[in-house]
C-alpha cells in the first residue's frame, strides 16, 4: 500500500478538482439553463439577506435599555429549504451557559414571512408608533407614553438564534392554550420579554413597563393572521 503523505494527498486533491471542473458545461451549454421562477425568488432573497445579516431589534429608546439588558437576536444568512406541506411543527429548545440563556428551534422552520401575524389584544393607552415589514421580520412598535412602550416581532425561524443575558434577569415558562411561554424578567431594567413559537414562527413581545403576566397573557391569545405577503 502505498503511503498517503501530504504530497500524494494534495496531488490527489488537485486531479480530483481538475476532473470536476472537465465536468463542468462550457459558456455555450450553460447560456442555455433556465432556472425556475421559484428558484429565482429564493435566489434574489438569499442575496439581500447576505447584504444586511443583522437587523436593527429595538428603536433608539428601546435599544438603550436592550443594552443594558444585554438582549439580542442574530439573524444568520438565509438558506435553501423545503417547505412543509403540512402544518409546521417547531419547538423551542432552551441551553442555559454560566451567562447567558440559548434558544434555539427544532423542527419545521420558515425561512420567510408569508402569512403576516399580529396582536389585536392591545392595553388600554397604547397605539401603533412604528411598523416594518420583511421577507424575514416583522415589527411593531407601540407606545403609551414616552418611555412606556412594548415591541412585538414576528421572525422566520430558518437560521435564528436568540441569545438572553441570565445574570440579571429571572427566567421561567408558562404554558397558554398548548403554547409554551419562555419568559425573561429584567426588574432592574423595568423590562420583560416573552418568546413563542406558533404555526413555524418565532413571536417576541418586550415590555418596557412592568405588565403583568395576567396581562401579558391575553395579548399572545390574540395573536393572528392579519395578512399575506408574496416571495421576494
Amino acid at each position: 500500500m502505498n503511503n498517503l503523505n501530504e504530497n500524494n494527498l494534495k496531488e490527489a486533491v488537485r486531479l480530483y478538482a481538475q476532473k470536476m471542473a472537465e465536468s463542468f458545461p462550457d459558456e455555450g451549454e450553460a447560456s442555455d439553463v433556465v432556472f425556475s421562477d421559484g428558484f429565482e425568488r429564493k435566489m434574489n432573497r438569499i442575496i439581500k439577506q447576505r447584504k444586511k445579516p443583522f437587523f436593527k431589534i429595538f428603536n433608539t429608546a428601546a435599544k438603550r435599555a436592550a443594552c443594558a439588558a444585554a438582549v439580542f437576536i442574530v439573524i444568520l444568512s438565509l438558506s435553501l429549504s423545503v417547505k412543509a406541506v403540512r402544518e409546521p411543527f417547531l419547538k423551542l429548545l432552551q441551553k442555559v451557559f454560566y451567562n447567558h440563556i440559548e434558544l434555539e428551534f427544532e423542527g419545521d422552520r420558515k425561512d420567510c414571512i408569508a402569512e403576516i401575524y399580529a396582536v389585536t389584544e392591545i392595553p388600554d393607552g397604547y397605539t401603533l408608533t412604528d411598523e416594518t415589514t420583511d421577507v424575514i421580520m416583522v415589527k411593531r412598535i407601540y407606545e403609551k407614553e414616552k418611555g412606556t412602550l412594548f415591541s412585538y416581532t414576528q421572525y422566520a425561524t430558518e437560521n435564528v438564534m436568540v441569545n438572553i443575558d441570565n445574570e440579571h434577569s429571572k427566567h421561567y415558562k408558562k404554558t397558554v392554550d398548548d403554547i409554551e411561554l419562555y419568559i425573561a424578567d429584567f426588574e432592574e431594567d423595568n423590562m420583560k420579554i416573552v418568546y413563542w413559537v406558533q404555526d413555524g414562527y418565532l413571536f417576541n413581545l418586550t415590555f418596557y413597563g412592568r405588565l403583568s403576566d395576567d396581562e401579558i397573557i391575553p395579548i399572545i391569545r390574540s395573536n393572528t393572521i392579519v395578512g399575506y405577503q408574496k416571495e421576494e
